[in-house]
């Protein structure tokens, strides 16, 4: 019942898709309350989940019948030549997604089986904050798909690796804001969001390690999603395998060398196996799509490393002001808000000065208030989305 907003998704009607999340969950979120009031109790809560899902399809519904007049359902439009691409290119992808969601869970899974379920608590606590700051850079991802997939159908080789470009400056862009931070200053969110524990030390350490693991990680979804808008699945079975290879060495490594009972040591183990698999999948992707390893360094390496120099010169910086031993969550917070604030404001100044293309940064100039941009004909869109609108794709008159 979701194909209404795959549709959406595939027209790149991407504002519309997440106007009817965010509209639907609202839309929950009062029915519950009034569910509530009315002394449904469990059984409201399950009516608004219904409600919702709803709300969301038939919303869907009505703008894709917008966007396609000509959309007609029904059994006559069944054509038996789509099940070979279902049963065939479906089920690679979903055994992809089942091997992704178990390396995305390993390391509590290993934690549980060789130190316990406290240690497991542990690195799942750890991980909340990390996975929660990569969602916002992973969804480059989710555009970069249907816009490879455009530019594949046409035959413009260009235009994707244009659109495979562009979607890792993204993604390194809004990656950087959030995760370079929460590596470099671990010990001070630790303290503000948990408050002072005895294991501080050991979230905070784990908390760097899968920051560093899950940045690069992320910037290996705009390739994955280049190749399967081409067809090309395998390709994310080359990741699939290089994770799994790393994560066995590393955790027979530190096995041999008996340190198999310490967290810490399992997530340095962990996230040096990720950083390792993910930096071999990003050298063979770009080669596999450019032809060559030329523009890797700039295009991977200095977005990805750069901002954790700007990181630990702010942890310097964050030293010269140290936090008390007995310092609660309000007092730690006041000593992380001028830091972040900080690396915020100089993380945004490079991204703006390398980062960004003239066109962007008109465009980026254009939406504040009161402000002139001399180049009106600068593109307002990402250089991959304007490619992907030049080539007629349907969603440029979003």
């Amino acid at each position: 019942m979701g194909a209404f907003g795959y549709v959406l998704h595939g027209l790149q009607r991407i504002r519309n898709e997440q106007q009817i999340w965010i509209c639907s969950y609202l839309f929950e979120t009062v029915c519950i309350v009034g569910f509530l009031q009315a002394g449904l109790g469990v059984y409201g809560l399950l009516a608004a989940f219904g409600l919702r899902y709803a709300f969301s399809i038939a919303a869907a519904a009505v703008l894709v019948k917008r966007a396609l007049p000509g959309l007609r359902l029904g059994w006559r439009q069944f054509d038996r030549s789509c099940l070979r691409i279902f049963f065939g290119f479906g089920t690679w992808v979903q055994c992809g997604g089942l091997v992704g969601t178990f390396l995305q869970s390993v390391d509590r899974v290993l934690a549980g089986m060789l130190i316990g379920p406290a240690a497991a608590a542990v690195m799942e606590l750890a991980g909340k904050l990390p996975s929660t700051g990569a969602s916002l850079a992973s969804s480059v991802s989710m555009v970069a798909l249907p816009a490879a997939a455009r530019q594949g159908a046409l035959g413009a080789s260009h235009a994707v690796l244009v659109v495979y470009r562009d979607a890792v400056r993204m993604t390194a862009m809004l990656a950087l804001l959030m995760l370079p931070p929460m590596a470099c200053l671990a010990p001070l969110v630790i303290a503000a969001w948990l408050g002072q524990r005895a294991d501080a030390s050991a979230l905070a350490t784990i908390m760097a390690w899968v920051a560093i693991g899950t940045h690069l990680h992320i910037l290996s979804g705009p390739a994955s999603s280049v190749f399967r808008g081409l067809g090309r699945i395998s390709n994310e079975y080359i990741y699939h395998g290089l994770r799994l290879a790393t994560l066995a060495t590393a955790v027979g490594m530190l096995l041999a060398n008996g340190h198999g009972q310490a967290t810490t040591a399992l997530a340095a183990a962990l996230g040096s196996a990720g950083l390792v698999a993910a930096t071999a999948y990003l050298a063979i992707s770009h080669r596999a799509l450019t032809g060559g390893l030329a523009g890797l360094p700039r295009l991977y390496l200095l977005p990805f490393a750069a901002p954790y120099l700007l990181g630990l010169a702010v942890m310097r910086l964050a030293a010269l002001w140290p936090l008390a031993p007995d310092a609660g969550r309000a007092t730690a917070l006041a000593h992380l808000l001028p830091i972040g604030l900080l690396y915020a404001a100089l993380a945004s100044a490079a991204s703006w000065r390398w980062l960004l293309t003239p066109a962007e940064r008109a465009a980026c100039l254009r939406r504040l208030p009161a402000r002139q941009v001399k180049n009106p004909a600068a593109s307002p869109l990402p250089a991959f989305a304007h490619e992907a609108a030049y080539q007629g794709n349907p969603g440029d008159k979003q």
